[in-house]
């Protein structure tokens, strides 16, 4: 721990880091929760922040295991679809005795289960992801050989035909441009 230059004592103590660490891996804390529950400012957190590398670390180590599952939990959730309540709502006027309108209400006026598909982008990157020998990613392509960009298109049509025929009786006389 660092001494202070002066002024007054500060309120850091060596097992925050360790504390924050927990708050921000389980609960996402911002500096503003984390100085809530350390009974200080925001100021003074970021403060911290800046003179104890190991409260700097352990609050970033924290956020970064918190936000990878998060990922993993949202990303898991567009995978097997999911359902939620959508409710709609409506405004009624407020009135006085005298029938003028004082206030606006917001009331419910319909409430419905909503399913949300799995979605297929979702999907292909979580199998990408967990077994990309099984589902590679369909954008890489594999040359073998090499590629002649100085040949005719005479030349790439007898490649092609050896290949598969299916350029047979077609003439190329001029180069392929660049």
């Amino acid at each position: 721990m660092k001494k202070d230059k002066g002024g007054r004592p500060t309120k850091y103590r060596e097992e925050y880091a360790a504390q924050a660490k927990e708050m921000c891996r389980w609960g996402g804390f911002t500096q503003a929760k984390l100085a809530k529950v350390f009974g200080v400012g925001k100021a003074t957190v970021t403060a911290w922040i800046q003179t104890y590398p190991e409260f700097e670390r352990a609050i970033q180590e924290g956020k970064d295991i918190f936000d990878v599952k998060e990922a993993e939990r949202c990303l898991l959730k567009l995978v097997k679809g999911f359902r939620y309540r959508e409710k709609k709502f409506q405004r009624f006027p407020v009135t006085d005795e005298a029938g003028e309108i004082v206030d606006w209400e917001m009331v419910p006026v319909e409430e419905r289960i909503k399913q949300v598909p799995p979605n297929v982008r979702a999907i292909e990157t979580f199998l990408r992801s967990r077994d990309p020998v099984r589902w590679p990613n369909a954008k890489q392509i594999d040359l073998n050989g090499n590629m002649n960009l100085t040949n005719t298109g005479s030349d790439l049509a007898e490649y092609l035909d050896e290949i598969d025929g299916t350029t047979q009786g077609l003439e190329h006389d001029e180069p392929i441009a660049e």
